[in-house]
């Protein structure tokens, strides 16, 4: 509970609220995030000493929040933060989910289109024109100096290091609780993958598919947590379906579930 949060997307803004602070429920917080349209799909970090947030919007756009310490934020109580876009180094596409593999490198599912402007100008980092899903791992970069106890919503880059064409739709992502630099992808109907970043030492980059690990019908909501078997820890997945049916794996755990949350962060859109 100490250090439990809950993320409200509400159209152009995020509401934020540190339970550890004020128990007060959604649609109430305790400050909000602005941004210059609607919020897509973000994604929170924390670390010891970071806290960061990233946020894909409507319009292809990326952006990035870096929150102070869980006890200094008293002062932010009722305040609003206005979010700069990043900049980006090479055109990284529609950005529909995102997943923290650490501080500073962010797993993106990425769409080039023909509709997409400029489409036929794009190319990946392999030099072809393709257009479709992408994997794209973006290191984070901040330019500015940080002031300890501030929010910082500005002076980010993003630049693109690490690329895979995606044979399929990814409905959703989440990261690997239990290896470093992991996550896990669901393509639509269910199927998941693991995707190893080539950060990863001494082991294969790109993806993999678990045969062990899948839903019956696609859930756009998905998350991982470790559970203990057999004196061991092995990665879960649980997944909210479109009719808000709550399943766990293959089949079926709760039904008519509204909203759920795992390790100490809540996020709701």
């Amino acid at each position: 509970m100490d250090n439990s949060m809950a993320f409200v997307i509400d159209g152009s803004k995020i509401l934020v609220t540190p339970f550890s602070l004020s128990l007060m429920p959604p649609p109430l917080f305790f400050f909000d995030l602005e941004f210059h349209c609607a919020v897509r799909d973000m994604a929170f970090c924390s670390k010891i000493s970071q806290n960061q947030l990233a946020a894909s919007l409507s319009d292809g756009s990326l952006c990035i929040v870096e929150l102070p310490l869980i006890d200094q934020w008293d002062e932010l109580e009722g305040q609003t933060f206005k979010v700069e876009a990043l900049y980006p180094g090479r055109d990284y596409g529609s950005l529909l989910h995102l997943a923290w593999l650490n501080s500073h490198v962010l797993l993106s599912v990425s769409h080039f289109g023909f509709a997409h402007s400029n489409c036929s100008k794009r190319t990946t980092l392999d030099g072809d024109v393709r257009p479709g899903y992408y994997l794209q791992e973006l290191e984070i970069r901040c330019s500015e100096d940080r002031i300890p106890g501030s929010v910082t919503c500005s002076g980010w880059h993003a630049e693109i290091f690490h690329q895979l064409y995606l044979e399929g739709v990814v409905i959703g992502i989440a990261p690997n609780p239990l290896t470093k630099y992991s996550a896990f992808l669901q393509f639509d109907g269910g199927k998941v993958f693991e995707y190893m970043s080539k950060l990863a030492l001494n082991k294969a980059v790109g993806l993999q598919r678990c045969d062990d690990m899948f839903f019956l019908s696609s859930c756009p909501w998905m998350n991982i947590v470790p559970v203990r078997a057999y004196a061991q820890e092995k990665p879960l997945v649980f997944g909210l379906d479109d009719n808000e049916d709550y399943k766990l794996r293959e089949g079926y755990c709760v039904t008519t579930a509204i909203v759920f949350h795992f390790t100490q962060t809540l996020v709701m859109g």
